[in-house]
């Protein structure tokens, strides 16, 4: 991950482009997949949409604010 990192900050606009196309990959893929589960008359329980939405509020609140990021991640190189 570190060479990643190290390529990624030394060729931002390449690597900006690879985030956006991963993106847009997911979401045709997400998409896709919904449209299966649609015209195969899938349905998912009320249990799995609310165990999902406890899921990502507590990431939306577990997740640093701007102002706390990096102080989790800063090492000091005296």
């Amino acid at each position: 991950m570190k060479k990643l990192s190290i390529w990624a900050r030394s060729n931002p606009v390449p690597a900006r482009w690879i985030i956006v196309f991963a993106q847009i990959l997911t979401v045709l893929a997400g998409s896709l997949a919904g449209l299966a589960f649609y015209f195969r008359g899938t349905i998912f329980p009320n249990a799995c949409w609310q165990a999902l939405a406890g899921l990502l509020l507590s990431a939306l609140f577990i997740y640093p604010g701007k102002g706390l990021r990096g102080y989790s991640y800063r090492v000091c190189n005296h």
